[in-house]
């Protein structure tokens, strides 16, 4: 089903990780796109200051 402008964005996985970790786990989301699954990583997706979306 299409995606419509309003709609909250869907994902395929959260990646919940360490910060120490963050170089492995960036590799691994950049993996899972390449195969096609839509990833949040918060580095990605959060803007600080901003409000956490609801």
């Amino acid at each position: 089903m299409p995606q419509r402008p309003f709609d909250p964005p869907v994902y395929d996985c959260f990646l919940s990780y360490r910060s120490a970790r963050f170089d492995w786990v960036e590799t691994l989301a950049r993996n899972l796109v390449s195969q096609g699954l839509k990833v949040f990583l918060d580095r990605w997706g959060l803007i600080p200051g901003e409000d956490f979306p609801t």
